[in-house]
């Protein structure tokens, strides 16, 4: 590596530590699962195991424990708080720029396409916002990008070593999020092909966190730990074969017509030079989008499944380039000034409204759903001289986590009475820390997913909160109002 490309890789990291850092603790606002992420963290790190009144596991609300306890180690160093989760998934995000480089240079063995393809991931739109969202697929993401290295090194070296790592890095990404599992079809496949003994080693390495995991929580809870696995499990996959084959085309339609880095990254993943590693990379990015896209959304409020796809568009892209850049190209020097160029024109493209949204605040179709910082300090201060450790609140995951009380959220709150999109309502009792009906509840703090998410998609929420809606109203912001109970 010359002087030049170091100095071009901490160019590129100066570029994306702006991107990812500046104004990070309100901009974007507060979103629902990043307060579910620092609800638990908080827990675990004061020895417990809560979410929300749940206790004994999390799994419930389709957690695994890798990005937990690595963020609740994160708050024992720096402290607890959204801005604190948001600082880890955005260094997570200089990280896969990394991993990008480090990618491209094993697979193209060309270390310009490489920096271009950092530079790329580095001021790709969704992969800076949703990295400065606290979301756990930031992780996820960097875990399969450091398995898929590994596996094509030992493509080149045939060395059992880098298989084991490539599926020790796998076998991490299951027990961060379970959408991982939709990738490992497509990296044992790759690899049986290319060595089967060293696959088996690689499988069962792969395996062995996941098991460990299981037989930990089968030794302390047994009955918990299946109850709560097959829920999840069940809600992952339990559609119509004509609701899923719906969802797929609908996802499909929407990922490709809503930007264009999407279509023209997969287009240039079609011109990856090596034939065995083109197909690869081609299914890393159709296969779990098909897989995973039958049961939840990529878009919109899920927007946040597609971080894993992000660095596969950016390499995409950047091989598309290349390509381009060889068509019209008559010598090397005018190869790598058009392919320059057209990076550039890029950065350019994507800066100017990088400025204006770094600024003044991303827009990205969701902001009906987020909680402004300033909101969320207002309502946390309007109840601190009222609550104690045992002050009953009811209110969305995405504040939960501010106060020291006995806080649930408006789905649990209503399983009394019926099942929540996320919650089953047989859940046993003596897994709830307190009681949970909301009519016991001292608080009830209403945000707009409460009134145009919940209460539109759960009526036993509607009917909650037009009863709650009936209590006291003691303070409110633009977008949040806190009620109390005047029977408490």
């Amino acid at each position: 590596m010359t002087k030049s490309q170091i100095f071009v890789i901490m160019l590129v990291l100066l570029i994306g530590n702006f991107v990812r850092f500046h104004n990070l603790s309100w901009n974007p606002g507060w979103y629902t699962d990043e307060g579910t992420h620092v609800e638990i963290a908080r827990h675990l790190l004061n020895g417990e195991t809560q979410y929300l009144g749940i206790t004994d596991s999390y799994l419930i609300a389709a957690r695994l424990p890798l990005f937990e306890h690595l963020l609740a180690l994160w708050f024992r160093l720096v402290g607890v708080g959204m801005f604190q989760l948001r600082l880890l998934t955005s260094f997570l995000g200089l990280l896969i720029g990394i991993a990008v480089y480090l990618l491209m240079v094993a697979i193209s063995r060309n270390r310009i396409l490489a920096l271009g393809a950092m530079l790329l991931y580095a001021i790709y739109p969704q992969a800076v916002i949703y990295s400065r969202f606290g979301f756990s697929y930031n992780l996820l993401a960097l875990l399969i990008l450091i398995g898929l290295y590994f596996i094509v090194r030992h493509r080149h070296s045939n060395n059992v070593r880098h298989i084991i790592l490539g599926f020790m890095a796998l076998g991490f990404a299951v027990l961060s999020d379970f959408i991982a599992l939709s990738f490992l079809p497509v990296f044992v496949i790759y690899s049986v092909y290319h060595h089967r003994f060293h696959t088996v080693i690689g499988v069962f390495v792969m395996l062995s966190p996941l098991g460990l995991y299981a037989l930990y929580e089968m030794s302390q809870h047994a009955d918990i730990f299946l109850f709560d696995l097959t829920y999840t499990l069940a809600r992952a996959g339990g559609l119509p074969i004509d609701t899923q084959v719906s969802n797929v085309i609908n996802n499909i339609e929407v990922l490709l017509t809503s930007t264009w880095w999407i279509p023209l990254g997969i287009l240039g993943l079609c011109f990856v030079r090596d034939l065995r590693l083109r197909w690869l990379m081609l299914a890393i990015v159709i296969i779990p989008i098909l897989i995973s896209g039958r049961t939840v959304a990529l878009h919109d409020l899920s927007a946040y499944y597609m971080i894993p796809f992000l660095p596969f568009f950016a390499i995409g892209l950047a091989t598309l380039f290349d390509n381009l850049c060889n068509v019209l190209s008559v010598s090397l020097v005018t190869d790598r000034y058009i392919y320059v160029s057209l990076l550039l024109f890029v950065v350019v493209l994507t800066s100017i409204n990088f400025t204006r949204d770094i600024q003044n605040g991303f827009q990205i179709g969701i902001e009906h759903f987020l909680i402004s910082e300033d909101e969320a300090q207002q309502i946390k201060e309007s109840l601190i001289d009222y609550t104690k450790d045992d002050t009953y609140i009811i209110t969305s995951p995405t504040l939960a986590w501010m106060f020291d009380a006995q806080v649930t959220d408006f789905q649990i709150a209503s399983l009394t009475a019926t099942n929540s999109v996320h919650f089953p309502a047989d859940l046993y009792p003596e897994r709830f820390a307190f009681e949970i009906h909301y009519q016991t509840a001292d608080y009830a703090v209403v945000d707009n997913l409460w009134r145009d998410w919940g209460a539109v998609h759960m009526p036993v929420v509607a009917d909650m909160l037009a009863t709650i809606q009936t209590w006291e109203l003691i303070f409110e912001t633009n977008m949040i109002q806190v009620y109390k109970n005047p029977k408490t």
